[in-house]
Order: C-alpha cells, then structure tokens, then sequence
C-alpha cells in the first residue's frame, strides 16, 4: 500500500518525486532494520517488488511526459548567479515567517504547542520515521532552494512555499497526533 501511495505522489511535481525517493529510502531501511531472518530478504523482495511496480510509471512520465526543467541554474558552479550564505539566511527567514504567518490560522504555531505537550512521544521509536522524512525532505528543499540560483529567491519562495508547507500539513498532523494518542495510553 505504501507503494501504491508513493507511486502515486510521484506524479504531482518534482517534490513529490522527491518525497517519493525519500520514502522509498526510509521503507527500505525499515523493512531491513525490522525483519529478520529468510523473512529479511523475502520482505524487502516484496517491498522492492511493490515499489518498482508503482514508481515505474511515475519514473516513465517524468522522464518522457513531464516538461523538461530548464530552468535550472546550479548556484554552486556559476559565477554570474552564485549561492550566498545571504541567500541561506533569507531561506530560512522566509520559513520561518511563513511558519507564524495569520494566514495559517496559526496551526503551526499550535502543533508546535501540542508536539511539546506530547513530552517528547514524538520521537518515540515507532514514530521517528515522521520526523525523519520531514526533516530529510526540508533540508533538500532548502538545499535545492539555495542551489538552483535561477529565480529571485524571494519571488520564488512566495509562490512555492506555502504549497509545499500545505502538502506537509496532513502528515505532521497525523505525527504529532499520533504522539498525543501514544502518551495518553501510557
């Protein structure tokens, strides 16, 4: 079923492709880390088996169907539009304004609150593949983000970030919820 998703979101933009790499990375981890035994090597059979057949045809349209991403500009090697430690800064000034920003009715601010009330059940074992995708997934959209020196950051940043957080909203919730849930059963 993951797979099933993940093959899915593949097809929305660029960062679900990017999500879906991610999430594959961290299932694999986990069905190695969690099964034992021939069972090992039968599981991650199964797991390969599932995603292959559902991110084929996300990796096909990509490759064949999507529009080409010419707008690309690889700050780290140009000289006439290079990454900047100030280009950094205004990327996380910007989540971080974005992140208290009215318009979100302050539901970030509010997980934030509620994650603290969990009493750190959010990194609880059975939970920390959450916060480790998000993770993983913001820090290579901020890396992108100050490599890719094409656009002006802050015009680019205003029409792509608050989807990005929008998309990250139901899975957070459902991790700091979850946490919650956890706590009260102990």
């Amino acid at each position: 079923l993951c797979a099933v998703f993940i093959g899915f979101l593949a097809f929305t933009k660029p960062e679900g492709f990017l999500a879906a790499l991610i999430l594959i990375f961290l299932g694999l981890i986990r069905v190695w880390r969690r099964t034992s035994g021939t069972n090992k090597i039968k599981s991650i059979k199964y797991f390969i088996g599932g995603t292959v057949a559902t991110f084929l045809p996300a990796a096909l349209y990509s490759i064949f169907y999507a529009p080409s991403n010419i707008t690309f500009i690889n700050g780290f090697l140009s000289s006439a539009n290079p990454a900047s430690f100030k280009r950094l800064l205004f990327i996380f000034a910007f989540f971080g304004m974005e992140l208290i920003n009215y318009k979100w009715g302050f539901v970030w601010i509010g997980l934030l609150l509620v994650g603290i009330l969990s009493r750190g059940q959010c990194f609880a074992p059975k939970l920390r593949v959450i916060p480790l995708f998000l993770l993983l997934y913001v820090s290579v959209l901020i890396l992108y983000y100050l490599t890719n020196t094409y656009f002006e950051i802050g015009w680019w940043m205003a029409v792509s970030l608050h989807r990005i957080l929008f998309t990250l909203l139901p899975t957070t919730i459902l991790w700091i919820f979850l946490s919650l849930k956890k706590q009260t059963r102990e």
